[in-house]
């Protein structure tokens, strides 16, 4: 039998790339914040521009949100890294803390609750579901929601952890990285996600944090890069300072400061208020 007689090209009628090229994509408008139904995102918090989101709020310019399906694959391997290391690595290891709901019954071990402490309702994955005569031992973790009225902020974090030597829980944030970024995460964590992991403690109190990278283009422990964060107060202020002045700065059309020294850098060539920012 020769394989060239049952193989044929993958390109046309029933390629799954074609769909995945054609399909998995991404073409939306963001609109403008509205302070009456609005939240902005923790994860975004690193990478925001507050003066952006006031001007974009006060001309009420929208932003294209587009995402073609190569960058969405790539956010894929990302968020499949997450699951892996949450279900498969630092659930079973028990370092991993916080709800978890049983594939069994669907019930949910250690179920967020907002009028308690992380610490008190947390738990570390179980090793077996006894809620109504359930024996499962399949676990699947839940990460916790947080949400701040006063500052209009939402997030969730990739976890919580439990380490020997460390005090009480501190905030786990997984990120994946490609070769690019590969060695410069290396030495230090990059300061968008240490900015981010400060977000996650502000809401939770807590002192610590871990960012675990994963190189993509590793393989074995090589492709692991662990960083430990101390809380900072300082940081912690300019994250809230930074929240609030959208918000302060959407209701008073009072701009906050530039972080573009000018309309030629790339962020500002790539910014919808440019004009707005730096009018002639």
């Amino acid at each position: 039998m020769s394989f060239a007689s049952i193989i044929r090209d993958n390109t046309g009628t029933g390629s799954l790339i074609r769909l995945i090229e054609d399909g998995f994509q991404r073409n939306e408008v963001k609109p403008p914040l509205n302070p009456q139904r609005d939240y902005l995102r923790a994860s975004g918090i690193p990478s925001m521009c507050p003066r952006e989101e006031v001007l974009c709020a006060m001309h009420g310019i929208q932003r294209p949100d587009t995402v073609d399906a190569g960058l969405n694959v790539t956010f894929l391997h990302g968020t499949s890294l997450h699951w892996g290391v949450q279900n498969v690595l630092l659930g079973p290891l028990g370092v991993l803390y916080g709800s978890w709901r049983c594939d069994g019954c669907a019930f949910i071990h250690g179920e967020q609750n907002s009028m308690r402490r992380f610490e008190e309702w947390a738990e570390k994955r179980p090793d077996i579901c006894e809620f109504d005569g359930c024996k499962s031992r399949s676990f699947t973790y839940v990460e916790a929601s947080f949400r701040d009225d006063n500052l209009r902020l939402t997030g969730h974090s990739d976890g919580f952890l439990v380490l020997p030597g460390l005090p009480g829980m501190g905030i786990l944030e997984v990120k994946s990285v490609g070769q690019k970024s590969a060695r410069e995460i290396e030495q230090a964590p990059q300061i968008g996600h240490i900015v981010q992991a400060h977000v996650y403690m502000m809401f939770t109190g807590f002192k610590w944090g871990k960012i675990l990278y994963w190189k993509k283009g590793d393989f074995g422990m090589k492709a692991l890069v662990e960083h430990h964060v101390e809380r900072d107060e300082e940081m912690i202020e300019n994250i809230r300072a930074s929240v609030q002045s959208v918000w302060s700065g959407i209701q008073s059309k009072e701009l906050p400061e530039r972080i573009c020294a000018n309309d030629g850098c790339p962020r500002a060539r790539a910014c919808a208020a440019v004009r707005q920012c730096f009018p002639a």
